[in-house]
């Protein structure tokens, strides 16, 4: 899988949307070049924000999915995904 990556046009698109994301992810990012894309579906239910690598930017969460661009670096900022992390991270909202 990581040659037909290697020699795939540019940008490449993965699609995440197997029984095991995170070890997907984990597989296969790293093969990603910087601007390929990283899609991952069951965002916030089976795979969560926490579990992207930080050298990926999300670019757009639809529903379940999410889309992640390989970017050099990122800070690990999640306000706006919030509702991606897991549940026991997530903050409390005030009262």
């Amino acid at each position: 899988m990581r040659e037909l990556i290697a020699g795939a046009p540019r940008p490449f698109v993965i699609y995440c949307d197997n029984g095991n994301k995170p070890r997907e992810v984990d597989a296969f990012a790293s093969a990603l070049h910087v601007g390929d894309f990283l899609a991952v579906h069951d965002l916030g239910t089976e795979i969560f924000a926490e579990d992207i690598p930080l050298n990926f930017t999300e670019r757009l969460a639809f529903g379940l999915t999410g889309f992640y661009e390989k970017t050099v670096y990122r800070q690990r900022s999640r306000s706006a995904s919030s509702f991606f992390q897991r549940p026991d991270q997530r903050r409390k909202p005030c009262s």
